[in-house]
């Protein structure tokens, strides 16, 4: 055999072995799976839920400061929970910070927690009072006007003075002489109502209308503190004086219900020779008696007086 025959013997065989490896190659490819895409595991839906974002003591009226949206996975969603968007069954309202303010904390609600029905009570439901009120507090009414209640812009809430205005015996002790006096029967007493009205004005569009002047105030009192007011009620007129939330000593307003102090009993007084000069130089006046009436004439020069009897 010729060196071209072996030649060609030899292409032949290296075609039929590129032939075959190639083959085999392209049968396990077919063979062989396709990769499959790595699954990702999917991101677990949430849901803003309303929470508080401080400690709520027992008693707190409830500000917007106090409440806050927080995401809240759906595999513990309780249906007790107030969720953005959804309806307040009560109010027949959408579910919003602004509604709440002015309810009271029925139980204590710690931060973080959410908030539901069953731990706040609204204005005008049964035991709204009674969870507004301190332990160991009562809550009694007095009767005010335009004048007494600082022209209506006293609210639930605030903080107060009692001040009551009577008459008094003067130090002669003659029945026919009307002396009056102003005392401070109580202070930093709590307002917990006006009329009817348990919640807070603090809406700006409320607030920029005219006040509404209620006709009576329930405040926070001891029991004893009751007594006092049910009997200063019968000795003469009652006055609030408001007072500021802020702290004495400049330190921020009081939030807790708890850090409240007890009102306290009032130390001053006033006379109405305190405020009227006249009253205050003027000497008694004689008593007239019966058979010998004598009449007397007050003449004031430069804040004097000097009387002069007529027969």
């Amino acid at each position: 055999m010729s060196g071209r025959g072996v030649l060609l013997i030899l292409a032949l065989l290296l075609l039929g072995a590129s032939a075959i490896f190639f083959g085999r190659a392209w049968l396990l490819a077919q063979n062989t799976p396709a990769p499959q895409p790595v699954a990702v595991a999917p991101k677990p839906v949430v849901t803003l839920v309303l929470v508080a974002k401080s400690d709520i003591p027992v008693g707190t009226f409830l500000r917007e400061d106090m409440l806050g949206w927080q995401a809240w996975p759906n595999d513990t969603m309780d249906p007790n929970y107030m969720v953005q968007g959804q309806v307040d069954p009560r109010s027949q309202a959408p579910y919003d910070t602004k509604t709440l303010v002015g309810t009271v904390a029925r139980l204590p609600i710690a931060a973080g927690q959410p908030i539901t029905n069953a731990r706040i009570v609204r204005p005008g439901e049964q035991g709204f009072l009674a969870a507004a009120l301190k332990p160991g507090m009562r809550a009694i009414t007095v009767g005010v006007s335009e004048i007494s209640g600082v022209a209506g812009l006293v609210f639930p809430g605030d903080r107060v003075d009692l001040l009551l205005t009577h008459e008094v015996p003067n130090s002669a002790g003659q029945s026919g002489e009307k002396r009056h006096a102003s005392e401070t029967v109580l202070e930093n007493i709590r307002v917990l109502a006006i009329d009817q009205s348990l919640s807070h004005q603090v809406d700006a569009k409320q607030n920029a209308g005219p006040a509404v002047v209620g006709k009576s105030a329930t405040i926070e009192v001891n029991p004893k503190q009751a007594e006092m007011v049910a009997v200063a009620g019968t000795l003469g007129a009652l006055s609030l004086s408001l007072r500021s939330l802020a702290s004495p000593d400049g330190g921020t307003t009081i939030t807790d219900i708890r850090d409240v102090p007890d009102p306290d009993r009032g130390t001053t007084f006033t006379l109405d020779t305190d405020v009227s000069r006249v009253l205050a130089v003027a000497p008694p006046r004689p008593v007239a008696t019966r058979g010998n009436v004598q009449r007397s004439i007050e003449v004031i020069r430069g804040g004097k007086v000097e009387q002069s009897l007529v027969n």
